[in-house]
């Protein structure tokens, strides 16, 4: 298990009106099905915005499940810097440095 599945949330003024914003694109679309993706590092905020937004979509009435790919890497992130130096960063940095059969 990696250790942000344990992770506590402190979710500040930036992610209520970062994600009051994407909410407000989402409910303009209003379609069947939606995808929405947040990228960042560990550490940047995703979780945070991620549940005010599904919180704020369920308000609206609108069903949203957040998957944090964070717990899907194949290398724990402090671990990360030093093997994305070692296998050289443009060889291993995206989609490949996940364990997409676990997601």
């Amino acid at each position: 298990m990696f250790a942000m599945l344990e992770d506590v949330l402190l979710i500040a003024d930036k992610h209520r009106q970062a994600a009051a914003a994407i909410v407000e694109e989402i409910l303009k679309r209003r379609i069947t099905k939606m995808v929405v993706a947040i990228s960042g590092e560990s550490g940047s905020g995703k979780s945070e915005l991620t549940h005010v937004i599904a919180k704020s979509l369920r308000k609206e009435g609108i069903f949203a499940k957040p998957i944090h790919i964070d717990n899907f890497y194949n290398t724990l992130p402090l671990e990360r810097t030093e093997w994305r130096t070692k296998h050289g960063v443009e060889n291993v940095v995206g989609i490949n440095e996940y364990r997409w059969d676990k997601v």
